[in-house]
C-alpha cells in the first residue's frame, strides 16, 4: 500500500501533462462519425485516433483492472490539428504517435504501480476498475464559420470518486485559427454570467448563490477561454474546483453576445 500514492502522483502528472495547455456535461452534439457540415467551406479529411485497451492487474483475478479508451478526431488542416494535439497531448507530433506513447506510459504506470500496491491489499479491496478516457469531437455547426471542439478526460485513479473536466475549442475554419475570447466578445463577461446565475438558480445575491449552491465557493468568476461560440450567444464553462466543489459540479452559462 506505500506505493499508492505515487501511483496517483504519476497518473496525476500524465493527467496534467494533457490538459495543462488549456487556457483556462458532454454535448449531444458531438462528432457522429461524418464530416461536420460547414457553411461555404469544402468538407475537411476527418481522421480518428482510437484506443480501447481493458487489461487486469493480475493475471489470475479479474479485478483489479483498468481501462484506457480514446475517441480523438483531427481535421486534416495543420492549424487546427496542431492546436488540437498541444492541447489533447501537451506535446507536438503525429496525433497516432503520440496516443499510442500515452496509452503506453498509462499502461506501464497502471501495471507496475497497481500490481505491487494489490500485493499488499486485503482481498475484499481488490473489486476495482480504474479508467483513463479521453475524447476530442467536433460538435455540429454552431456559428458561421466556425468549427468547435469538446475535449473531456474521465478518470478514476481510486478514492471516494473519479474526475471529469471538459474543455471548448473554437476554430476559424477560414484561416483555422484559435478564436479568442476578446475576439467575439467585447469587455467583461463575468457580470453577465453572474447575472445569470443568479436567475438561473434563483438567487438574489452573490452571497445567496454561495450559501444555496456552493458556486463560487472555491473561486470567482474569471473570463476563461472555456466557451462555446453558440451563433447569437456564448455558453461559458467552468470546470469542477474552479469556482465549485465536487458536489456541485460543472457549471454551464450561456450569456448573449456583446
Amino acid at each position: 500500500m506505500r506505493r499508492f500514492p505515487l501511483f496517483v502522483f504519476l497518473f496525476s502528472a500524465i493527467c496534467t501533462l494533457c490538459l495543462s495547455s488549456c487556457d483556462n456535461v458532454k454535448n449531444s452534439n458531438q462528432h457522429s462519425g461524418k464530416p461536420v457540415p460547414l457553411s461555404g467551406i469544402m468538407p475537411l479529411k476527418y481522421d480518428t485516433v482510437s484506443v480501447n485497451i481493458t487489461n487486469n492487474v493480475l493475471e489470475e483475478k479479474q479485478y483489479p483492472r483498468y481501462a484506457i479508451t480514446a475517441n480523438l478526431v483531427f481535421t486534416g488542416n495543420d492549424s487546427i490539428d496542431a492546436v488540437l494535439t498541444q492541447r489533447i497531448f501537451g506535446l507536438s507530433g503525429e496525433p497516432h504517435d503520440l496516443m499510442t506513447h500515452l496509452s503506453d506510459s498509462l499502461s506501464e504506470i497502471y501495471t507496475t504501480e497497481l500490481t505491487e500496491f494489490y500485493s499488499y491489499a486485503d482481498e475484499e479491496a481488490m473489486d476495482m476498475e480504474y479508467n483513463y478516457d479521453i475524447a476530442c469531437l467536433p460538435i455540429s455547426q454552431t456559428a458561421d464559420s466556425v468549427l468547435s471542439f469538446y475535449y473531456s478526460l474521465e478518470t478514476y485513479v481510486g478514492g471516494a470518486h473519479g474526475s471529469y473536466d471538459g474543455y471548448y475549442m473554437n476554430f476559424s475554419i477560414r484561416d483555422g485559427h484559435l478564436i479568442k475570447l476578446s475576439e467575439v466578445y467585447e469587455g467583461d463577461p463575468c457580470p453577465e454570467i453572474l447575472h445569470r446565475l443568479l436567475e438561473m438558480t434563483g438567487c438574489s445575491s452573490e452571497e445567496e448563490l454561495i450559501d444555496k449552491t456552493s458556486i463560487l465557493m472555491l473561486g470567482n468568476l474569471y473570463p476563461t477561454e472555456n466557451f462555446l461560440m453558440k451563433g447569437d450567444s456564448i455558453l461559458f464553462r467552468y470546470n469542477t474546483y474552479e469556482i465549485t466543489p465536487y458536489s456541485t459540479g460543472a457549471i454551464e452559462v450561456i450569456i448573449p453576445c456583446k
